[in-house]
């Protein structure tokens, strides 16, 4: 699995260093006082000046004079090096960071509602209890237990998700519910997921009256608990998530 996963990985880390550094050069461009954007996105980063510059192939002198705006108005060139050393030494460090960045762009496109982690193993049962839910696949599992959930539109996902995006409906596990609003017949969200290398323990469709047979199949092949909740909106599914530990 590892081997397999390692072109996926290598590509999530370059959308990270690439989400980031539209990022970091839009708020400095953006601001009235760039070098104190400079110096807050550095010192956000955790990484020195004497460490950027080396990165970067200049004196710290340098940065210091840009970040404490006696040197003014970076030009394009020192703003790109500036910014892709930035990332580049995050993703030397593991790409804590950029992976945040990343991370956080699902949620400002309204994709992901709602992401949580329990403080304790909830058992599926009790999701379908909380939802007012109907088990429609491996009705023998509910005793399987699931340490979060996360809240899709599953019509933004179809238009606005990209690939790379999966790894952070996730949240610190796999095992957790992945529950898809304004579903209409669930065939979309069981192909999206089944195409991705890791899997949910559990799906939860909202809104669909009964489960397509093609979704169910695809459900039964990759060994995921699939319920249907009819609750009368988003907003009650996610209060309803919200009991739970």
């Amino acid at each position: 699995m590892g081997d397999e996963l390692t072109p996926y990985l290598d590509e999530l880390l370059s959308m990270a260093k690439q989400s980031s550094m539209k990022r970091i050069i839009s708020d400095v461009v953006l601001a009235d006082e760039p070098f104190i954007i400079l110096r807050n996105w550095r010192e956000k980063f955790g990484i020195s000046q004497k460490t950027l510059a080396s990165k970067m192939g200049i004196s710290a002198s340098v940065i210091s004079d840009y970040e404490t705006g006696r040197r003014r108005n970076p030009g394009i060139n020192f703003l790109k090096n500036y910014v892709q050393s930035l990332v580049e030494s995050d993703a030397e460090r593991g790409g804590t960071h950029i992976m945040e960045l990343l991370k956080m762009e699902p949620i400002l496109k309204g994709i992901i509602l709602d992401i949580k982690e329990y403080s304790k193993p909830v058992p599926i049962s009790k999701v379908v209890d909380a939802i007012e839910g109907r088990v429609e696949t491996f009705p023998e599992l509910l005793n399987e237990f699931v340490f979060g959930h996360t809240v899709l539109d599953s019509v933004k996902t179809i238009l606005y998700f990209k690939w790379y995006d999966m790894v952070n409906v996730f949240g610190y596990t796999n095992i957790r519910a992945l529950v898809f609003t304004n579903v209409q017949h669930g065939r979309s969200p069981l192909v999206g997921v089944h195409l991705f290398p890791f899997k949910p323990r559990m799906i939860v469709l909202h809104g669909p009256k009964n489960l397509d047979p093609v979704a169910a199949e695809i459900a039964k092949v990759d060994g995921i608990v699939v319920a249907l909740s009819n609750l009368s909106s988003t907003k009650e599914l996610i209060e309803k998530l919200s009991t739970l530990v």
